[in-house]
């Protein structure tokens, strides 16, 4: 319907090809609009950017592809740290925040299991807290994995090495995975990509099918028979 109206109103469209879960729509979402702010001269040229995403993403997926043997494949080897575990996502800077969201996400709609995120340095004001020994018969089955970045503040990595002492004495050591690149597009969708990944290999330890959303499906059937 919104396609139709662009058309009929002489509005410029860039379409999505259908037929696929959001989550794997990413690629489609967000670089359509780096490219039209681009040629709109709101932002520079992304044609470098866009080059290195592409040669980086395209190492990531021989790396991390099924044929990919496991002391190779770095998403395997999480995806087996994180089995049976309740995953938690730190990122080290602010533009990491979202690729936690992601991460924790991606878990749920693939993995079928809950999983958690917060950032440095909010989680120093409050969530840190709660590594304690009040909830210590449950801290065993936590794993910590924290998103590092080459662009993180001094004073953010002193944090980080000292959260990461305070979680080691109640659970499982932090696994850390870094971002790849030199363009901060790339630096992101690589740990974004890795993630995918991960929840992946997750879903198959699980023994699950990451494409269906049934609580989801079910909500929304829930709401329509609401509103009839």
């Amino acid at each position: 319907t919104l396609a139709e109206k662009a058309r009929a109103d002489g509005v410029p469209l860039v379409l999505v090809p259908g037929g696929q879960p959001p989550r794997s729509a990413l690629g489609y979402l967000a670089t359509p609009l780096l490219a039209i702010l681009s040629k709109l001269t709101l932002i520079p040229k992304q044609d470098e950017v866009f080059n290195e995403l592409i040669e980086v993403i395209s190492e990531l997926a021989n790396l991390y592809a099924p044929a990919s043997p496991i002391e190779k494949n770095i998403a395997k080897q999480l995806a087996n740290q994180l089995h049976n575990t309740l995953p938690i996502v730190y990122s080290s800077t602010e533009h990491l925040t979202a690729v936690g969201t992601r991460w924790r996400n991606q878990f749920s709609e693939n993995s079928k299991i809950l999983a958690f995120s917060n950032q440095i340095p909010e989680l120093c004001h409050n969530e840190i807290v709660g590594w304690s020994d009040t909830f210590a018969s449950h801290l065993n089955k936590m794993q910590v994995v924290f998103l590092r970045d080459s662009d993180e503040l001094p004073q953010i990595h002193r944090r980080i090495e000292i959260v990461k002492e305070i979680i080691a004495k109640k659970t499982k050591a932090p696994i850390e995975v870094h971002s790849n690149g030199k363009s901060l597009l790339t630096r992101i969708f690589s740990l974004v990509y890795l993630g995918d990944w991960v929840s992946f290999y997750l879903a198959i330890l699980n023994g699950v099918d990451p494409t269906p959303i049934e609580n989801i499906r079910i909500l929304k059937e829930r709401l329509q028979m609401a509103n009839e």
